[in-house]
């Protein structure tokens, strides 16, 4: 190889000041100065004292030159020598084999004589065997580290180092800059090959071992450097920088008591090792010895008053001895002198909060993460700060933040679910606090959270249970107590929650909110003394509570103390005169003594025209869809005139709104005793039986409306649904049509007729009513979910998909529609969504059994076996009989090659339905691949008895008959399976095979290469390719398929063993080739 260099390289000198050229070069072997210098470094007399060995630059090159050569004369002498070697390496393999492997031909060529020379031989072998394993393993070993070492010597790392950076230079305008510099992390591992190669040169070389502690320490490799550490104090127990690196690693391992030992022995050495002095008071730190670690803080900042690190850490103590203000002023003295020390930001705002100086401590966290956004710790701080601040949705903004980097963050999960409950967004609480009780079951905070959010929902039984676990782990959690006793008295349980006050009483005997609460539920008992001896203890509190108040009236009035009752009234009344139940207490209390002139004056001081105010507002409220606040106005307007029909229409429409459908027909019921033919009342009655099933009883109602008016289109539409849920879908499209003859762009009815429709299996006919009602109101959601589930039952499934979506945004946990994506995906083969989509559902319904199942598949057809098996297994637990999931299991543990148990599931199947031709071919396939081609023939004809042209089964029978060696049967059988499928991979390679078997290659090449063309990784067709290449004495090309077999199943014995023999069939033809 001809090495050629440049004679017109121009390099300027090292010297920035010299402006020239590069001119002579300095071989002086003891020289340590840098060798090329130009004509100004000659004037300044560099390298002066050893003139004789200077040389220009054209010497140089030809010296390289030179140099050039005589490597690669070195390198053939060294290859030749090589070479040589293993000529005698080859010579000795020759001379075993003709000694030691006699075949049988051999063996009758041979007499008596050479025949018992060879049982000799024989006996000795094992004895030269071991002596030349361990002469040559002996001599390859050691050959083996002479040329580590001399490769040691080569330096092999930098020198692959300086050709990378010599490529890096070519490649910029190429790859930008990337690759010019190694970063930090690859220049430590690197390091660490290097010390590994000193090591080598000198397993006793300290500062090697003490280096390599310290980078290991670098990368994060604590126990690794220590293990170094160790080596390296074995040599030198004194080495101060291996026993600092050694304390400090132990430190960040936790192991703090060994860490202070550690630094003792640094300390011991140099007292003032500011380093050492520091770790010490960290690691005293973490054993709670606060003021000794300030200790050795302060002696460290004697030594240096500006050292970040000890004055942070200073800082960190003070605030772990709550001392803030002062570890507000060393994060200060950090700050001055780094300003973007993370570390003493989060001190600094730590300790701000904790003096609940919280706006300066959010303006702090602001300029940290105007530097790192992505501080978790000055993110929770600023939202729990912003929290206490009564800035829920800023703290929720920032908590969020926090749970993007950590979603299992405890204190931020907390805070976050704080926020929602003071935001009223208790369903998303509830959440929040769940996500904590997984990781938490007993996180007391959380618990009180969910009981708290369940009460207000008004899912009382919840909120008891939910109480009850946070008593029995804190019996004293006034909260819990209170909420358990508020619920039991919202489910009617008056008695049981008196109990529960009582202890609520024992913790905070004076809480007036209980006292309060437990003297609603004495009267709502009748217990009207007690009311009264409690209520005199709350009043001697609050003399002016209007509400305890009327409660001691109206028990005075019930106890027939009536001139008292009229006296306690009266109180009310000069707090305020227009109290509409203490008028009606003292008004009945006249009435019952007799005093009806007075009952009649107290009376009329109810003010008609605030009735009136009252009844404006609730028709506002109910338009607005504020139900809640308008049966609060509704039941003040009631307590003033209880049957009044327009305000009690207004509850009937609150309380059906809110799909109280009991309390509705209740109150129905009422309104109908006052106003029998009230047709809008009978509606609302109508329309609550049916969503409550009670259909028949619905349709009884809507035809005493039609009786009233047979064109009344609700009644109609009500009546239609109603039979159409009976399954009478013809009379109900009768009475859908008669609405639209009365009204054809009625849109409920439009949607009625197509539910109808739908029920009917007339998909297109719905979507085409549907698709009329969504060009008039596109977010319709009655029509979106209709039209969802015709698109999909007409196979449109990416339509029912966007359809579906639509629904979903508005309502997220709409499970008909979830059911419509899940399986629409699963149809599209889109699995992993699929699966996404089934596990919203199974949030909402754990248990539903299609969608298990279809989870179950999805993860099948990902080649996740053993997660389906798991949700298999659900369903059956659920349902043991349930014949999908029996076949899904016999499948999923037939594609994990669990024969034997996937034909166990596959009978259990075939018990309930002996017909069910996958799971009969799935049986079969199973017997075949266990080796029972008799069995699986059988099977297999069952199946072709339901279906003869079930590819598989076709495929299944000409294989069991192949491994039969019925060559021409399962040759007939396999041409019959391509003649349906012509491109059935494992048929093309099952035919190939029998065609070897019949000598005929080229045709049975064929079949593989075709088969190959559909699948390249066909390990059955690759590895029976290679063996009919074999056969043809195509040693090479046949290992190169056996090659590909063993890519595919690398643990192939057979497709190994293959190998072999045609490499020695290949070997013994080369050597036939060389002998001649």
């Amino acid at each position: 190889m001809k090495m050629i260099y440049s004679k017109n390289v121009d390099l300027k000198c090292r010297n920035s000041e010299h402006d020239i050229n590069i001119k002579m070069v300095c071989l002086n072997e003891f020289c340590s100065d840098f060798r090329l210098f130009c004509m100004k470094c000659v004037q300044n007399k560099y390298h002066h004292a050893h003139l004789e060995s200077w040389i220009d630059m054209p010497q140089l090159y030809e010296q390289l030159e030179n140099q050039g050569k005589d490597c690669e004369i070195f390198l053939e002498d060294i290859s030749k020598l090589l070479e040589s070697s293993i000529q005698q390496f080859q010579k000795l393999k020759d001379g075993i084999q003709l000694k030691y492997l006699i075949n049988k031909e051999r063996l009758e060529r041979m007499d008596l004589q050479q025949l018992n020379t060879i049982v000799i031989e024989m006996i000795k072998f094992q004895e030269y065997k071991q002596q030349a394993s361990q002469i040559i393993t002996k001599c390859l070993n050691s050959m083996q580290n002479e040329l580590i070492k001399l490769n040691v010597k080569l330096n092999i790392d930098e020198l692959n180092y300086c050709k990378q950076n010599q490529n890096n230079k070519k490649q910029p305008e190429q790859n930008g800059n990337k690759g010019n510099k190694l970063n930090q992390n690859e220049m430590l591992q690197a390091s660490i090959r290097m010390l590994n190669q000193s090591q080598v040169l000198n397993p006793g070389n300290l500062a090697a071992f003490s280096m390599k502690a310290q980078t290991l320490k670098q990368l994060g490799q604590f126990n690794e450097a220590i293990t170094w550490a160790n080596k390296a104090l074995e040599i030198d127990a004194n080495h101060i920088n291996t026993l600092y690196c050694k304390a400090k690693c132990l430190y960040m391992v936790d192991k703090y008591e060994e860490a202070v030992e550690c630094i003792d022995k640094v300390l011991k050495i140099d007292p003032n090792h500011i380093n050492a002095l520091r770790c010490k008071g960290e690691s005293l730190s973490q054993l709670n010895q606060y003021q000794n670690a300030m200790i050795l803080f302060n002696k460290a900042l004697q030594i240096d008053a500006l050292d970040v690190n000890t004055l942070y850490s200073k800082a960190q103590c003070l605030y772990l001895l709550t001392e803030y203000n002062e570890a507000i002023l060393q994060t200060d003295k950090v700050l001055t002198i780094d300003p973007n020390h993370m570390n003493s930001f989060c001190c600094k705002v730590k300790s701000l909060c904790m003096l609940d100086m919280y706006q300066e401590a959010i303006q702090w966290a602001d300029k940290a993460l105007s530097k790192d956004p992505n501080h978790l710790i000055i993110l929770t701080c600023k939202a729990q700060s912003l929290f206490i601040l009564d800035r829920y949705q800023d703290a929720i903004i920032h908590a969020n933040l926090v749970l993007d980097a950590d979603p299992n963050n405890l204190s931020t999960l907390d805070c976050k679910a704080q926020c929602l409950l003071q935001l009223s967004n208790y369903e998303e609480a509830i959440v929040v606090s769940d996500q904590i009780l997984t990781i938490n079951p007993n996180h007391l905070n959380s618990l009180r959270y969910k009981t708290k959010c369940l009460y207000e929902l008004n899912q009382f039984n919840n909120a008891i249970s939910l109480a009850d676990k946070v008593i029995q782990i804190q019996p004293n959690d006034e909260n819990s107590i209170i909420t358990k006793a508020n619920s039991l008295k919202q489910l009617g349980n008056f008695k049981e929650a008196i109990i529960w006050y009582d202890k609520a009483l024992t913790i905070n005997s004076q809480n007036l909110i209980i006292l309060q609460a437990k003297i609603s539920c004495l009267f709502k008992l009748d217990r009207f003394q007690e009311t009264i001896k409690l209520a005199d203890q709350a009043l001697a509190q609050d003399p002016n509570n209007l509400e305890i108040l009327l409660f001691k009236a109206e028990s005075l009035r019930f106890l027939g103390l009536y001139k008292d009752a009229i006296q306690w009234a009266d109180k009310i009344l000069k707090i305020d005169p227009k109290h509409e139940k203490s008028i009606s207490c003292k008004t009945n209390s006249l009435r019952l003594l007799s005093q009806y002139q007075d009952a009649q004056v107290s009376l009329e001081k109810v003010d008609q025209k605030q009735l009136n105010k009252l009844c404006q507002k609730i028709n506002n409220l109910l338009q607005e869809g504020q139900y809640e606040g308008a049966i609060t106005l509704i039941e003040k307007a009631l307590s003033q005139e209880c049957n009044n029909v327009q305000i009690l229409e207004c509850k009937l429409q609150c309380l059906f709104k809110q799909k109280q459908y009991e309390k509705a027909i209740v109150l129905s019921n009422k309104l109908l005793e006052i106003e029998s033919n009230n047709i809008r009342c009978m509606q609302y009655l109508a329309d609550s039986l049916r969503l409550l099933g009670k259909y028949e009883e619905s349709v009884n109602e809507a035809n005493k409306i039609l009786s009233i008016n047979e064109n009344y289109l609700n009644a109609l539409q009500c009546k239609a649904l109603c039979l159409n849920l009976l399954g009478q879908q013809k009379e109900a499209l009768a009475l859908a049509n008669q609405a639209l003859s009365i009204d054809p762009n009625h849109v409920d009815t439009i949607s009625c007729k197509a539910n109808i429709l739908q029920h009917m299996g007339k998909y297109s006919e719905a979507l085409n009513l549907l698709e009329k009602i969504l060009d008039m109101h596109p977010q319709n959601l009655d029509a979106l979910k209709c039209k969802s589930h015709c698109l999909y039952m007409l196979s449109k499934f990416k339509d029912a998909i966007t359809s579906t979506n639509e629904v979903l945004d508005a309502e997220p946990k709409n499970v008909n529609s979830l059911q419509i994506l899940v399986q629409s995906l699963f149809k599209l083969g889109l699995y992993n969504d699929a699966i996404i989509s089934a596990d919203k559902y199974l949030e909402i319904c754990p248990n539903h059994i299609d969608i298990l199942l279809c989870k179950a598949h999805s993860l099948r057809l990902l080649g996740k076996f053993n997660d389906a098996l798991v949700f298999v297994d659900k369903v059956l637990s659920i349902d043991s009989n349930n014949i999908n999931a029996m076949q899904c299991k016999a499948q999923t543990l037939y594609m994990l090659d669990q024969n034997t148990d996937s034909i166990i599931w596959a009978e259990k199947v075939l018990a309930i339905d002996p017909n069910h031709i996958h799971t009969l071919h799935c049986k079969a396939d199973n017997l075949r691949l266990l080796g029972n081609y008799k069995d699986a023939i059988i099977w297999a004809d069952k199946v072709l008895a339901i279906d003869s042209k079930f590819v598989n089964a076709l495929y299944c029978k000409a294989d069991s008959l192949r491994s039969l060696s019925q060559y021409t049967e399962a040759l007939i059988l396999a041409d019959k399976a391509l003649t349906i499928d012509s491109r059935h991979v494992n048929t093309l390679g099952t035919k190939g095979d029998i065609l070897r078997i019949f000598k005929n290659y080229d045709l049975a090449l064929k079949m593989f290469d075709q088969a190959l063309s559909i699948n390249p990784n066909s390990y059955f067709s690759i590895s029976q390719k290679g063996v009919c290449l074999q056969e043809q004495k195509k040693y090479q090309e046949a290992i190169i398929c056996f090659d590909k077999a063993l890519k595919i199943q690398p643990n192939g014995g057979w497709a190994n063993c293959r190998k072999k023999q045609c490499e020695d069939a290949l070997r013994k033809q080369r050597q036939t080739f060389n002998q001649f």
